[in-house]
């Protein structure tokens, strides 16, 4: 089994070209009790990211739109110390309607309010931090 080095992320010229340092990742899981032992952010967290990494990592779940927002505030103020490349994975429900993203709650979060609260981590970075997503 191959494994990437998570600090130089890539995908082959063929399909589509990123690259990007990084030094910190941030996983944020928000998913129903009824997903059970689904909690894919968790285990992607604690079998991978946890064992192999050897800088800056975090879990966070949420469960509503205020926890969500009063975490990426606190990304927000705290950004200035992450820059050397940001990688925020969330894994979180989408809405049936693509307007945005579905909370464990049952809150949606709309794609313009997660830009909203994710430019000025992106802007305070200078434009290093990347975004993954684990939707179903």
């Amino acid at each position: 089994m191959n494994f990437v080095n998570p600090r130089h992320v890539g995908i082959n010229s063929k399909n589509v070209f990123l690259t990007g340092n990084i030094k910190h990742i941030i996983v944020i899981e928000s998913l129903e009790k009824t997903d059970g032992i689904n909690f894919t952010g968790e285990s992607l967290y604690n079998d991978v990211i946890k064992r192999r990494i050897d800088f800056t990592h975090k879990f966070h779940k949420v469960n509503s739109k205020k926890d969500f927002i009063e975490l990426m505030k606190y990304y927000q103020v705290n950004a200035e110390y992450l820059n050397d490349g940001i990688v925020f994975h969330f894994e979180i429900h989408g809405d049936e309607d693509k307007n945005g993203l579905i909370l464990a709650n049952g809150e949606i979060l709309k794609w313009g309010e997660i830009s909203d609260l994710l430019r000025p981590i992106n802007i305070t970075t200078c434009n290093k931090l990347f975004l993954t997503l684990g939707v179903c």
